[in-house]
């Protein structure tokens, strides 16, 4: 009996115990906060989330040797900047580089004109010189950028300092002359220009740089055309901007070359002249050196977008692309399927 008591009270010892040990333990947490958060994606694609499948179909039977382009758009809606990079697939597979897909950002430029001259080859003039006896020159700002739509357009915007150049006849105080190579092969095929003296935006087509590289004289008269009934340019006087939109197209699309000129003119006597000084201050782009009527072999060659095989959307931005497809001229006929991914970088 003494022992089966001893027993019972080691075992009510031992309870006791773990008793204890189970409610003075340590917490393994004050609390818990729960959050709930529903989460989008960070890059659009086309104005979709998704990720979205976006289509593009070429409606004609593609013979080889011709090349499709397509506009997209890519929305970051981070607080950081996005990179994203592309990766094409093709089926059926390829053997040798049959279809060639290429991507294009379209970002923009921009280009500070400091410098002028008296007349067509006199001295230089410093535009933003304060002590500069040409009082109301200054700095012109040349900004290339693009716009969707339709069409899609390369913009060229021009601005001048306040002033510069007048809004009337009255006031008719010098140009704005857009000069372009649209196939980059060394000569002016057309350009546009503002003059306040006529009252109006004008297209020349036919300025005889033709003839005139081979005769050495320009055809009179040449042709004028009213540039606001034109289709493939759009363009706009916003103060002292000066905005000209050129169809991609009328550039190569996508991808192509081109080279582009400025020229403005500037008549000093409207400001009260300079005695002794120019009746005109030339302002050139790319420079004085290097701009020609005629002869564009020394411009530096642009594309239409830039090559690329990644993009870096900034926060809360959005960035223009094109993507297109070159097809060899001796790949086997059939139906290719195309598939870019747009992936984390």
């Amino acid at each position: 009996m003494k022992s089966g008591v001893k027993l019972c009270a080691a075992i009510i010892v031992l309870s006791l115990l773990f008793v204890g040990v189970t409610y003075a333990g340590i917490l393994s947490y004050f609390g818990k906060i729960v959050t709930t958060v529903d989460v989008h994606q960070s890059v659009w694609l086309d104005g979709q989330e998704g990720p979205p499948t976006v289509t593009d179909v070429i409606d004609e039977p593609s013979p080889g040797g011709e090349s499709f382009c397509f506009k997209h758009w890519l929305e970051n809606h981070a607080s950081i900047p996005v990179t994203v990079a592309f990766a094409t697939t093709y089926s059926p597979s390829l053997w040798d580089n049959e279809i060639v897909t290429e991507i294009y950002e379209l970002t923009g430029w921009k280009y500070t004109i400091e410098e002028g001259r008296e007349n067509y080859a006199g001295p230089i003039v410093d535009l933003d010189d304060p002590g500069d006896p040409y009082t109301t020159l200054g700095n012109v700002e040349l900004e290339v950028s693009y716009e969707d739509g339709e069409k899609g357009w390369v913009v060229f915007t021009v601005t001048t300092p306040a002033g510069l150049i007048g809004s009337t006849a009255e006031t008719y105080s010098g140009s704005v002359v857009f000069q372009f190579d649209d196939d980059a092969d060394g000569l002016t095929d057309w350009q546009v220009s503002y003059e306040p003296g006529s009252l109006m935006w004008a297209f020349m087509g036919n300025w005889g740089y033709e003839e005139a590289l081979e005769t050495g004289v320009n055809p009179d008269p040449r042709e004028f055309e009213d540039a606001t009934l034109r289709e493939d340019i759009q363009v706009a006087r916003d103060g002292d901007q000066f905005i000209l939109k050129v169809d991609f197209e009328k550039l190569g699309g996508c991808g192509g070359s081109y080279k582009f000129g400025l020229y403005i003119s500037h008549l000093t006597e409207y400001w009260g002249g300079i005695p002794g000084g120019a009746d005109q201050v030339m302002i050139f782009f790319p420079d004085f050196d290097t701009f020609n009527w005629v002869d564009t072999s020394g411009y530096e060659i642009r594309t239409v977008g830039t090559e690329t095989t990644q993009i870096t959307i900034p926060s809360r931005e959005t960035v223009h692309f094109c993507i297109c497809y070159t097809f060899a001229v001796d790949i086997s006929p059939g139906l290719y399927t195309i598939i870019t991914e747009i992936q984390p970088a």
